[in-house]
């Protein structure tokens, strides 16, 4: 079995890996659009409304964003970074990895969908350019980084609390 110090230092680096990962999301939505924005804009019509339809999907990457961050940062208030938490910080831990799940989700059908688009571009016009996916692929690995600590914060806060009401 896990010791206590074990787990409740996993339960205080994984709140601020929380907070970490949350920030590094914020900067990346920020900063999104701005390869699309030099790419699409001088290109032809259908690149225009391209880019003027994946605002859609840098939207949604955004408000994702500002939710686990807020989220994030509500969690030092509960003390998640220095002790067991009660039910209702499990709770509130249960509750943040459920809107980072629901956003995930919504952020990865749009991220799928725009990047098959994305590669039917005919960039003939644009001199030196190769369909890139990476900007859907590094959107795709950030957000499944932000459910892996979402969902082990939730867990072993789950484990520390239970651990807690044992003694």
């Amino acid at each position: 079995m896990l010791s206590d110090k074990f787990t409740l230092r996993l339960q205080k680096y994984l709140t601020y890996t929380l907070i970490g990962t949350a920030a590094i999301l914020f900067v990346f939505a920020l900063g999104f659009m701005t390869n699309f924005y030099e790419l699409y804009l001088g290109g032809n019509a259908d690149m225009f409304d391209y880019y003027k339809r994946i605002q859609s999907l840098n939207t949604v990457i955004f408000d994702s964003s500002l939710y686990l961050i807020v989220l994030a940062i509500l969690h030092l208030p509960f003390d998640f970074h220095k002790k067991s938490v009660s039910l209702f910080g499990v709770i509130f831990s249960a509750v943040t990895f459920g809107v980072n799940l629901s956003n995930t989700l919504v952020v990865n059908r749009l991220n799928t969908y725009f990047a098959r688009l994305h590669l039917g571009i005919d960039f003939s016009g644009l001199e030196s350019y190769d369909a890139s996916l990476l900007p859907f692929q590094m959107t795709q690995i950030i957000f499944m980084v932000t459910i892996a600590v979402t969902l082990f914060l939730f867990v072993v806060s789950l484990v520390n609390y239970i651990k807690e009401k044992r003694k």
